[in-house]
């Protein structure tokens, strides 16, 4: 089973364009052949009939032949509607297979498949490794190369269909800072802060910085202070933060450096967070609360 990404980025009407696929239970991409009149699965009618200029399009070759050629029945394609809402498809096991539907020419969507589409929700119902993947210009169509992405679409499709069976979801254990990006371990803790009173100055949240994530602001008495936050096995030095101003830090490896921090430094703990997110499960993205479910937290 494999993740892949489609834009569906048609040259026409973006949203009548999904509205289309939404009501015939398909997704798909463009690249029409004009001359072929009716439905076929037949790949080398599709060759032979596609307009000659294909041929020097190098998305033609790899985003829609690796869509005709590669996807397998049960395969996931996340896509996303113009309205910035995220979709689970997955490839019927039966009828799956590619097909050209020259009426869907219409919507600049004749490269097709049919699929049974799942609608997940907004950025903050998927991880960092689904949003990223929609980054940028990109190509229309590519796998999602990654463990995280793989784990929580099939997680996600098994809690959408125990609901339906009214059966349970057996989750395996999991390390659940293995299973958070780094922009969702800084957003946990960056909302752990806040409902201790801390705000985020969101124009400080950049890539530029390395020493720091943001600057924070104490809501009552207006206190500054910085926050650092490292994800996976990296480890943080407390004591390269000995300044005026107060410092929060957060490493998921639970490695500070030797000796004492200094006394302007503060270490958030794993327990300071896991204790949080049982109390306050309700103020979590849609997309973390399900890791957390993932990791076999109650």
């Amino acid at each position: 089973m494999t993740i892949w990404r489609l834009h569906i980025r048609p040259k026409v009407d973006n949203e009548g364009a999904f509205e289309y696929c939404l009501k015939n239970k398909i997704i798909g991409t463009g690249w029409a052949a004009p001359s072929i009149q009716e439905e076929t699965t037949d790949k080398e009618v599709y060759r032979s009939k596609a307009p000659k200029k294909f041929q020097s399009d190098k998305s033609w070759h790899s985003s829609l032949w690796s869509f005709i050629d590669d996807v397998s029945p049960g395969d996931f394609i996340w896509t996303m509607s113009p309205k910035g809402e995220y979709y689970i498809a997955v490839i019927r096991r039966k009828g799956g297979e590619w097909r050209y539907l020259p009426k869907g020419e219409a919507f600049d969507v004749v490269n097709v498949r049919k699929v049974i589409l799942h609608k997940v929700g907004l950025a903050d119902s998927v991880p960092g490794v689904i949003r990223n993947a929609f980054a940028g210009p990109g190509q229309t169509f590519r796998k999602i190369p990654s463990d995280l992405a793989k784990i929580f679409t099939e997680k996600w499709i098994q809690k959408k269909r125990t609901k339906k069976t009214g059966g349970g979801p057996s989750y395996s254990k999991h390390d659940i800072y293995g299973l958070l990006g780094p922009r969702e371990l800084e957003d946990l803790v960056f909302i752990y802060l806040q409902s201790k009173g801390w705000l985020i100055v969101p124009s400080t949240r950049t890539s530029s910085q390395i020493y720091y994530e943001a600057v924070l602001l104490n809501k009552n008495t207006g206190e500054p202070a910085m926050l650092q936050v490292k994800s996976g096995k990296n480890q943080l030095d407390a004591q390269s933060y000995h300044r005026e101003e107060r410092v929060f830090l957060f490493a998921a490896s639970n490695i500070y450096g030797t000796g004492r921090p200094p006394l302007n430094v503060t270490i958030i703990s794993r327990n300071d967070i896991e204790r949080f997110i049982r109390d306050k499960r309700y103020l979590l993205p849609q997309s973390i609360g399900l890791w957390f479910e993932l990791a076999g937290f109650e």
